[in-house]
């Protein structure tokens, strides 16, 4: 019997540990879903970390948000599909449970585009413009088109008699 409780407490130490360092190890994500997804979870995390060069534990963990956010659409797609496939006749409470089903995927997709934008964003070099005038247009693609001829000065006058 002794032999059993340092095992166990030995592994919950090692689970604490391991969550702590979730950024490298991203046990606690993995561990949010079933066996059917958990290696996809850890090199789907893996694969976007080196892919945008994560550095820092904020980029990480947005990864993971992103990661999980993916298998999450993935997940409930896989039921919503279960449930048109197996149901032939669709009652009220099956109709109920695929309006949540769709309204799950629609939430999770959304979550993982806006995870994505936000990567993206905080990924790319901010840009420092410094503009001293009192008026400045600007837009992208800006092109100015002018007919203005400036007057002959005096001397262009006298050269050209």
């Amino acid at each position: 019997m002794n032999k059993i409780k340092p095992k166990k407490e030995l592994g919950e130490k090692l689970t604490e540990l391991l969550t702590s360092m979730e950024d490298h190890t991203h046990l606690a994500l993995i561990q949010s879903f079933d066996s059917t997804y958990q290696l996809l979870a850890k090199e789907f995390c893996s694969q976007m970390i080196r892919e945008y060069g994560c550095q820092t534990s904020l980029e990480k963990s947005l990864v993971e948000v992103i990661a999980n956010s993916y298998i999450r659409t993935i997940e409930t797609s896989k039921r919503l599909n279960n449930c048109l496939n197996a149901n032939r006749y669709i009652d009220d409470a099956s109709t109920r449970y695929l309006a949540m089903l769709s309204k799950q995927i629609d939430r999770s997709n959304r979550q993982f585009l806006s995870g994505i934008i936000a990567l993206k964003q905080l990924m790319s070099p901010a840009v420092e413009v410094n503009v001293k005038t009192k008026n400045a247009f600007i837009a992208q693609n800006q092109q100015i088109n002018s007919d203005y001829k400036p007057k002959p000065t005096k001397n262009e006058n006298n050269e050209s008699k």
